[in-house]
């Protein structure tokens, strides 16, 4: 049976010939090309350069396939664009912070530099005034030991005509009276060199410290 079907069969070389002489058919007898091209004797046409249904959806079988991946590669593009952009703004954010950090740390440091620039300079104005009491208290001491040695002086005149004048009343009391008045310039005196030293120390100590805080500030 296969036989006489396959003896029905007329293969041609191009389809001009077929359509040409698909009107000789006889009942049965089909003209077909290598290419797959079909002209029947009842009229059917087959032409291989269109496609059948069955290829067509596999065709659109296998694009929507291809669609589908597509969809499903953009989306995890999208997903990665989403967490690189994510992971940039938080990067954003995060160096934002450390600049507003930043800023109040140099806000700080200057308020603090600031500080101790007012010490030091109230430092050196106490250290100039110590400094001008203690060459008014230099001055003072030279002054009270030239009393000091006047005193003395005149201690050993009054001594010297006391012993002229042997034992007199008069001497006796004017004597007193100069010892008293030496004593108490002997008094001024020491209390003035305590003073001096006193605020030598100081003056020296604030020097000491003035010196620490200029360090610290350069």
């Amino acid at each position: 049976m296969l036989s006489r079907r396959l003896s029905q069969v007329g293969v041609v070389t191009s389809r001009d010939f077929g359509r040409a002489h698909l009107s000789d058919l006889k009942q049965g007898q089909r003209l077909v090309t290598k290419d797959g091209d079909l002209w029947r004797w009842d009229g059917f046409v087959s032409d291989a350069s269109v496609p059948s249904a069955a290829a067509q959806r596999l065709k659109q079988k296998n694009r929507l396939k291809e669609v589908r991946e597509q969809i499903q590669s953009h989306r995890l593009a999208s997903d990665e664009a989403d967490r690189l952009a994510n992971e940039s703004r938080t990067r954003v954010e995060n160096a934002a912070q450390t600049e507003k950090e930043l800023r109040a740390g140099v806000r700080l440091s200057e308020q603090s530099l600031e500080t101790a620039r007012q010490a030091l300079s109230e430092r050196q104005r106490i250290s100039a005034a110590l400094e001008s009491r203690i060459a008014s208290l230099e001055e003072t001491r030279t002054s009270l030991s030239s009393e000091g040695d006047d005193a003395n002086k005149q201690e050993s005149i009054a001594q010297s005509a006391l012993d002229s004048l042997g034992d007199g009343e008069t001497e006796r009391k004017r004597q007193a009276v100069l010892t008293k008045q030496l004593s108490g310039r002997r008094n001024d005196l020491m209390e003035a060199r305590a003073a001096y030293d006193l605020f030598t120390q100081a003056s020296h100590e604030r020097g000491a410290r003035q010196a620490a805080i200029s360090e610290e500030i350069l």
